[in-house]
């Protein structure tokens, strides 16, 4: 009688303990952050889980420093307390334990190699960049675009006009290789942004004064590139 009752015993408590550790459907819900150090570079990673109505989890994944957002997460996969993770194309696998009610430890396997990634359920810290100009600037900004009818398209970009009257010699810069926004946004950083801040922030009173387009591809088809930045030294520009 003393054995059976102690079996139950026993076998109440294992089922209290795995229940205890039973991740329920929906508690991951949300951005989980951490950061990756791997070859002397810390990356951060995000996750942002979500459960469908049936439990089924979906995931998503932002590298913010190489431009990467929304990348979907085929295979997502929650075991009592452990998270499994897998892009199978990349060869990308993510395995992770909840440690606490927003913590979690784990590791980053890729191509044969495991980094820890340790993750805190939110949104990762937005990294300060000093050198990105903020608004208001102390110079008028406007929308222009310049028509080169021999290719048929229309190129976008941003004017910068310093303040003061008179002619003022002109600075254009074009993106390189790649589709990229006007500001030649690169992980993370936005160098044609800084470059036409500067340039115009030294239009003084006696100095010669620059006026800054930055020019966007976004509306160029990538087989024309070829056949229209050599035009765009001839073209007019009505500004």
């Amino acid at each position: 009688m003393n054995k059976l009752a102690l079996i139950l015993c026993l076998t109440l408590l294992l089922f209290n303990t795995a229940m205890a550790q039973q991740t329920p459907p929906g508690q991951l819900d949300g951005s989980w952050n951490g950061t990756l150090q791997a070859g002397g570079n810390k990356i951060t990673i995000v996750f942002h889980l979500s459960s469908t109505e049936s439990g089924q989890l979906t995931a998503t994944m932002d590298i913010p420093l190489q431009g990467v957002k929304g990348m979907a997460i085929p295979e997502a996969e929650l075991t009592r307390d452990s998270l499994y993770l897998r892009i199978p194309s990349g060869g990308i696998e993510y395995v992770g334990k909840r440690t606490g009610p927003e913590s979690m430890e784990g590791h980053w396997k890729q191509s044969g190699m495991a980094f820890p990634l340790a993750l805190t359920k939110g949104e990762a810290a937005e990294v300060r960049r000093p050198q990105t100009p903020a608004k208001p600037y102390p110079y008028q900004e406007q929308e222009v675009t310049v028509e080169n009818k021999a290719a048929g398209i229309t190129l976008a970009g941003t004017l910068t006009i310093p303040e003061g009257k008179g002619k003022h010699p002109a600075v254009v810069l074009f993106t390189g290789s790649g589709t990229q926004d006007r500001d030649m946004t690169l992980m993370g950083h936005k160098p044609f942004l800084v470059l036409a801040d500067h340039l115009t922030r030294q239009a003084l009173p006696c100095c010669a004064s620059t006026t800054v387009v930055q020019a966007s591809r976004e509306e160029i088809p990538r087989w024309l590139l070829p056949r229209t930045l050599p035009q765009m030294h001839k073209l007019p520009i009505p500004f």
